[in-house]
Parts: structure tokens; sequence; C-alpha cells
């Protein structure tokens, strides 16, 4: 079977150097279908998924020595060569904020082999852990833009404070303000002062 590097570098280019994770599964098991035999469960998706990063992320270091930069996620994988400015817009614009050297939670999780064996209820407790903290993230976002708080860096409990006596005391029903508007005031604020 030829080298995975070679396969992966050699289909990023054949497509303008931009791929999916998807199309990337897609290529191997339809032309490289012995690549996924040393998993213990070849057909399921979480040892499938894992491996394939696992080996994208074992790229990504390999390239960084060639002064290439590899940017793996599940929406994009793309080869960039590792000028400064060109590699730090990639990383800005693509989520991938941890070159080579810098602590990147998801290279750990991916380089570390023992996690391809996560049993289906880790996988499933981990899912359920991301949910949580996207959703927590999502109304953390909601609750600064009701309290018109974007741009406010680095947001601070007295800023938050602050600003929700102003939009409070703007929007309180005894002084003709929206009950609808204050009621959804407080509950931004009480979200947000949580996690100061």
């Amino acid at each position: 079977m030829p080298d995975f590097n070679n396969i992966v570098i050699e289909f990023l280019r054949e497509n303008n150097n931009k791929i999916s994770e998807h199309l990337l599964l897609k290529h191997i098991e339809t032309h490289h279908s012995d690549f996924f035999s040393v998993l213990p469960n070849p057909n399921r998706l979480y040892e499938k998924h894992f491996y394939l990063f696992h080996k994208l992320y074992q790229l990504k270091q390999a390239l960084f020595d060639d002064k290439l930069h590899l940017t793996v996620s599940a929406l994009t994988i793309e080869l960039l060569p590792t000028t400064s400015s060109h590699e730090q817009a990639a990383n800005k614009s693509l989520g991938d904020n941890h070159p080579i050297g810098d602590s990147d939670p998801l290279a750990e999780f991916y380089l570390d082999k023992n996690n391809l064996y996560l049993s289906e209820s880790e996988v499933q407790a981990m899912q359920k852990k991301f949910w949580q903290r996207y959703l927590a993230i999502q109304q953390k976002s909601d609750a600064i833009i009701c309290l018109e708080l974007q741009g406010e860096t680095p947001l601070t409990l007295q800023k938050v404070k602050k600003q929700y006596q102003k939009l409070a005391q703007q929007h309180h029903p005894d002084k003709g303000g929206n009950a609808e508007k204050f009621q959804a005031i407080k509950q931004a604020f009480n979200e947000l002062k949580l996690i100061f």
C-alpha cells in the first residue's frame, strides 16, 4: 500500500490543496480499502475517524519541517505554505490556532492512540460533553449580544454589571419599557455572571 502521507498530499494537490474529511475518507475507502484493515473494528465510524485524524496529525508534524502547514478539522483539511503572514491568516480563518509546539488539545487527543479504543459509552459521553460546552458558549454569546457587549474585551464582571444596570433601567416596565426585553436582559445577566 502507498504511504499515507503521499496519498493525502497527492489527493490534496488534485483538489487545490483543500478537502473535507468526508471526501478524504471516501477516497481512501475507494482507492486504498486496506488502510482501515488495521483497526479492531474497521466498520466502526468512530475508529475510522480517529485513525484518519491520528494519521493527519502525524502528517501535520512531519510537514512542519518541510515548511508546509496542514490545517486539520472535520470541515476542512488544507495544505498551506508556512510563510508567517499566510500561516497566521490561515490559522485565524480556519480556527487552527495551534501551530507545532503550542498546546493543542485536539492534536494531543488524536496523537494518543489509546483513544482509538474508547468504548461506545465513552464516545457518547465525550459527544455529550462537547454539545454541552457548545451550547454553553452559544448561550454566553447570545447573552453578550442581549446586553450589547460585543467587542468588549476583556469582558469583566464590572462591565457586565454596569451594562446590566443601564439596560435594566432603560427597559424596566415601570419606566415605560418592554417587560419581555427586561426579562431577557435579566436572564442574560444571570447567565453571564456565572462565568466570573
